[in-house]
């Protein structure tokens, strides 16, 4: 059960769609495989226009809608470059399901870009 790290830039274009798509962060394992999410760092490239999120926060979560982590809707609306750590959200959950970055309201009339830095274990059940 190596510990990897994985680092994953999330486009203007994807962040304003993650309502509708949210942005894949880590593949699906194949069965009898999972994931087990050790932390997760989350940076805010600022462009030149923040996002507007309305007061909803950054969910990473499984697929199936079980959110590990949130980010502050902060995060999201930064008028800077920032980093933050992802805030746990839950229990440790083990599931080989993709895991996928998410908000509840579509962000608007931002330009920049995130950058996720992913620490986990895989685990064979």
């Amino acid at each position: 059960n190596t510990i990897k790290t994985a680092t994953v830039t999330v486009s203007s274009a994807e962040i304003l769609s993650c309502n509708a798509a949210p942005k894949q962060l880590l593949p699906a394992l194949s069965a009898g495989n999972l994931y087990e999410i050790i932390s997760i760092i989350g940076i805010n490239n600022y462009g030149t226009a923040k996002y507007e999120a309305g007061t909803d926060k950054l969910e990473i979560r499984y697929e199936t809608g079980d959110t590990m982590f949130e980010f502050p809707n902060a995060f999201i609306e930064a008028t800077a470059d920032c980093v933050y750590r992802g805030l746990v959200t839950t229990e440790a959950i083990l599931i080989e399901k993709k895991v996928e970055m998410y908000c509840a309201s579509a962000p608007t009339t931002g330009n920049g870009t995130f950058t996720f830095v992913i620490t986990y274990r895989e685990h064979a059940v």
